[in-house]
């Protein structure tokens, strides 16, 4: 076999083998910004009209996408999607929301990042979409 034919198939090998974990090793790069930019300016729930409102942010790892109902300035519910790995706990951070009726909550211990990505869906739905 050919000297460079080796050299070549040993290069298509290892990059098989390294692509994947230099891929997840952005991804993971890409996850941290995203989840440190998050930044909640708030606003009084009181003063949102009433009505449906669709909100998102993606965290390239995390995900949410919630829809918020609101009567009488009120948050009556908050119906949420959110992808994570492990965060699942974060979810919690959904009903403290509608508990204190602000946005202005303690994040969920252990699931710090979700609960950031809900919080900043919701506020995102509540303000910026109008």
């Amino acid at each position: 076999m050919n000297k460079y034919l080796k050299y070549a198939i040993i290069f298509v090998v290892l990059a098989a083998i390294i692509f994947p974990f230099g891929r997840r090793g952005y991804d993971m790069y890409r996850y941290s910004q995203a989840v440190n930019q998050i930044t909640l300016k708030g606003g009084e729930i009181s003063g949102v009209q009433d009505g449906v409102y669709e909100g998102s942010y993606d965290a390239i790892l995390i995900q949410a996408y919630v829809t918020v109902h609101v009567e009488d300035g009120v948050l009556q519910d908050i119906e949420y999607e959110h992808i994570h790995e492990r965060g699942a706990r974060g979810e919690e951070v959904v009903e403290r929301v509608i508990e204190e009726q602000s946005l202005q909550v303690d994040t969920v211990t252990g699931a710090t990042d979700s609960s950031k990505v809900l919080l900043k869906a919701i506020e995102n739905a509540l303000f910026e979409s109008r």
